[in-house]
């Protein structure tokens, strides 16, 4: 997900520590969800996918099983031998997966029908440098798409659900309004073809054990929800069913082309 140094080998460390519950998460494998996703950017079958930080693949393969050819890129290798070993259990002999920065993959230019990111903007310290790749190898024909969680655009709310992203998680950069990937996507010269939002549900336990805090950041989350069920202080719709918590990440998918063919 990011360069070899630096932020990226927290990155792979907390996903090869993790990685078990993170595949785990109902929304990372829901085969309806990743179904769902494919459909919405009517890839023709003969079309060229890459899928960037593409995590366990389990939306590359989705996409595998509708197009020609799919290549997933992440940088923890844990992740990536997931995904191969699951590509040869279901005989998918069209997906492949390479291990670089999403800013810097190394593929062609303009190879691509369709670049996707799903679930991993909110990573990126620089999400520009990635989208700017992401174009890069898209065909000046294609599109790029990103669907990832958003933050309230009340500013003390998006404070407090980074705070409660970085307690659980600390590769957690932060969570994108969606004005600013709609200004990111005009600053990169993309036009918004598309765009949906909608909400992905958790139960807080569920989401808490993907990130695996230490104890006293886990009190301090709970501390923090307890709160927010009162009075909403993160942006995150919250509620109690059966005695347990469950709770909302907002997220929106914006599809782009480019606004001046190169």
């Amino acid at each position: 997900m990011m360069h070899s140094e630096g932020p990226s080998t927290s990155i792979r460390q907390q996903f090869t520590r993790q990685g078990d519950a993170y595949r785990r998460l109902n929304y990372v494998h829901d085969d309806t969800a990743l179904k769902r996703v494919v459909a919405m950017m009517r890839v023709e079958p003969q079309g060229l996918v890459a899928d960037f930080a593409c995590g366990p693949g389990y939306l590359t393969l989705a996409f595998a099983s509708e197009c020609r050819e799919v290549v997933g890129i992440d940088i923890t290798p844990a992740f990536l031998d997931h995904a191969r070993a699951t590509a040869t259990s279901r005989r998918l002999e069209n997906a492949q997966f390479l291990e670089a920065d999403v800013r810097e993959t190394g593929l062609p230019d303009e190879a691509f029908d369709l670049t996707i990111s799903r679930a991993a903007f909110h990573h990126f310290k620089d999400p520009g440098s990635v989208l700017d790749e992401m174009i890069r190898v898209t065909k000046p024909s294609g599109r790029v798409a990103v669907l990832d969680m958003i933050a309230s655009e009340n500013t003390e709310k998006a404070a407090r659900h980074h705070e409660i992203e970085q307690l659980c998680d600390p590769t957690h950069v932060r969570a994108l309004t969606e004005s600013a990937i709609l200004k990111l996507f005009e600053e990169k010269g993309l036009m918004i073809e598309f765009k949906r939002k909608g909400e992905t549900t958790y139960s807080l336990d569920e989401w808490i054990a993907h990130g695996g805090p230490s104890e006293a950041n886990e009190k301090r989350i709970r501390e923090i929800f307890e709160e927010t069920l009162s009075r909403d202080i993160l942006g995150l719709p919250a509620h109690v069913e059966q005695g347990e918590v469950y709770f909302s990440h907002p997220g929106i998918a914006v599809v782009g082309r480019q606004a001046v063919v190169r």
